[in-house]
Protein backbone atom coordinates (compact mmCIF):
# COMPACT_ATOMS: atom_id res chain seq x y z
CA UNK A 1 0.00 0.00 0.00
CA UNK A 2 1.29 3.44 -1.04
CA UNK A 3 0.91 6.79 1.17
CA UNK A 4 1.48 9.96 -0.55
CA UNK A 5 2.04 13.24 1.62
CA UNK A 6 3.22 16.95 0.80
CA UNK A 7 5.75 17.99 2.81
CA UNK A 8 7.40 21.95 1.92
CA UNK A 9 6.22 21.75 -1.62
CA UNK A 10 7.81 17.89 -1.95
CA UNK A 11 5.87 15.00 -2.62
CA UNK A 12 6.44 12.11 -0.11
CA UNK A 13 5.87 8.49 -0.96
CA UNK A 14 5.83 5.91 1.77
CA UNK A 15 4.87 1.80 0.49
CA UNK A 16 4.65 -0.63 2.85
CA UNK A 17 6.53 -3.76 1.88
CA UNK A 18 5.44 -7.22 3.63
CA UNK A 19 7.02 -9.92 3.62
CA UNK A 20 7.31 -13.78 5.09
CA UNK A 21 11.00 -14.99 6.34
CA UNK A 22 10.99 -18.59 8.02
CA UNK A 23 7.40 -17.91 9.09
CA UNK A 24 7.70 -14.58 10.49
CA UNK A 25 5.76 -11.88 8.71
CA UNK A 26 8.10 -8.54 8.51
CA UNK A 27 6.98 -5.19 7.58
CA UNK A 28 9.41 -2.35 6.29
CA UNK A 29 8.11 1.26 4.41
CA UNK A 30 10.12 2.30 1.29
CA UNK A 31 10.49 5.89 0.99
CA UNK A 32 10.87 8.41 -1.41
CA UNK A 33 10.92 12.41 -1.51
CA UNK A 34 10.08 13.59 -4.93
CA UNK A 35 10.79 17.95 -5.75
CA UNK A 36 9.37 19.44 -8.80
CA UNK A 37 9.80 15.88 -10.36
CA UNK A 38 12.76 14.97 -9.75
CA UNK A 39 13.52 12.42 -6.75
CA UNK A 40 15.91 13.60 -4.16
CA UNK A 41 16.01 11.04 -2.04
CA UNK A 42 14.79 7.61 -0.89
CA UNK A 43 15.70 4.49 1.28
CA UNK A 44 13.33 2.35 3.87
CA UNK A 45 12.66 2.23 7.39
CA UNK A 46 11.22 -0.42 9.78
CA UNK A 47 8.24 2.06 10.84
CA UNK A 48 6.26 4.51 8.73
CA UNK A 49 6.75 7.67 10.96
CA UNK A 50 10.26 7.07 10.26
CA UNK A 51 10.24 6.70 6.96
CA UNK A 52 8.43 9.99 6.94
CA UNK A 53 10.75 11.60 8.86
CA UNK A 54 13.64 10.26 6.52
CA UNK A 55 11.80 11.97 3.98
CA UNK A 56 11.13 14.95 5.42
CA UNK A 57 14.95 14.88 6.10
CA UNK A 58 16.05 14.69 2.45
CA UNK A 59 13.38 17.33 1.56
CA UNK A 60 15.05 19.70 4.33
CA UNK A 61 18.82 19.07 3.09
CA UNK A 62 17.33 19.44 -0.48
CA UNK A 63 15.07 22.74 -0.07
CA UNK A 64 18.20 24.03 2.12
CA UNK A 65 20.79 23.94 -1.11
CA UNK A 66 21.34 27.41 -2.54
CA UNK A 67 20.96 26.50 -5.93
CA UNK A 68 18.84 23.86 -6.56
CA UNK A 69 17.76 24.04 -10.30
CA UNK A 70 20.35 23.84 -13.65
CA UNK A 71 19.58 27.39 -14.07
CA UNK A 72 18.11 29.32 -10.61
CA UNK A 73 16.59 32.87 -10.53
CA UNK A 74 18.03 34.89 -7.90
CA UNK A 75 15.50 36.27 -5.48
CA UNK A 76 12.85 35.80 -7.96
CA UNK A 77 9.96 36.42 -5.72
CA UNK A 78 11.70 39.05 -3.58
CA UNK A 79 12.56 41.32 -6.51
CA UNK A 80 11.77 42.59 -10.18
CA UNK A 81 15.22 41.81 -10.96
CA UNK A 82 18.34 39.54 -9.86
CA UNK A 83 21.36 37.24 -10.58
CA UNK A 84 21.02 34.06 -12.65
CA UNK A 85 23.45 31.26 -11.87
CA UNK A 86 23.87 27.75 -12.35
CA UNK A 87 23.77 24.94 -9.51
CA UNK A 88 27.61 25.42 -9.52
CA UNK A 89 27.32 28.68 -8.80
CA UNK A 90 28.36 30.22 -12.10
CA UNK A 91 27.08 33.73 -12.91
CA UNK A 92 25.27 33.86 -16.51
CA UNK A 93 23.56 37.46 -16.15
CA UNK A 94 20.67 38.42 -14.69
CA UNK A 95 16.97 38.75 -15.11
CA UNK A 96 14.16 41.42 -15.36
CA UNK A 97 10.32 41.81 -14.85
CA UNK A 98 8.58 43.79 -17.17
CA UNK A 99 5.86 46.32 -16.89
CA UNK A 100 3.91 42.81 -17.62
CA UNK A 101 5.20 40.70 -15.20
CA UNK A 102 7.40 38.87 -18.20
CA UNK A 103 10.81 37.57 -17.40
CA UNK A 104 14.06 38.60 -19.43
CA UNK A 105 17.47 37.26 -19.73
CA UNK A 106 20.61 39.61 -20.17
CA UNK A 107 23.90 37.27 -20.60
CA UNK A 108 26.71 38.89 -18.79
CA UNK A 109 28.17 42.00 -19.70
CA UNK A 110 24.71 42.44 -22.25
CA UNK A 111 22.40 45.82 -22.45
CA UNK A 112 19.82 43.62 -24.27
CA UNK A 113 17.98 40.38 -23.38
CA UNK A 114 18.84 37.22 -25.14
CA UNK A 115 15.65 35.90 -24.35
CA UNK A 116 12.08 37.11 -22.95
CA UNK A 117 9.13 34.51 -22.17
CA UNK A 118 6.25 34.89 -20.54
CA UNK A 119 6.60 32.56 -17.77
CA UNK A 120 9.70 31.62 -15.75
CA UNK A 121 9.69 27.99 -16.37
CA UNK A 122 9.85 28.50 -20.31
CA UNK A 123 12.62 31.27 -19.89
CA UNK A 124 14.77 28.67 -17.41
CA UNK A 125 14.41 26.18 -20.46
CA UNK A 126 15.89 28.50 -22.68
CA UNK A 127 18.30 29.88 -20.98
CA UNK A 128 19.37 26.18 -19.62
CA UNK A 129 19.60 25.04 -23.22
CA UNK A 130 21.60 28.05 -23.99
CA UNK A 131 24.25 27.25 -21.34
CA UNK A 132 24.88 23.51 -22.39
CA UNK A 133 25.48 24.59 -26.03
CA UNK A 134 21.75 23.63 -27.60
CA UNK A 135 19.44 25.86 -29.45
Amino acid sequence: METVREYKNCVVHLIERTQVVDGIRQTHFDWKAVHYGKEIGGDHELDKEMAYAAACAACDAHLSQPYRFPVNFVGYFDAVAGDVVTQEGEYLGRWEIDENDHPSFFPDGEDEPMFFEMNLGNLARKVSAWHEGGD
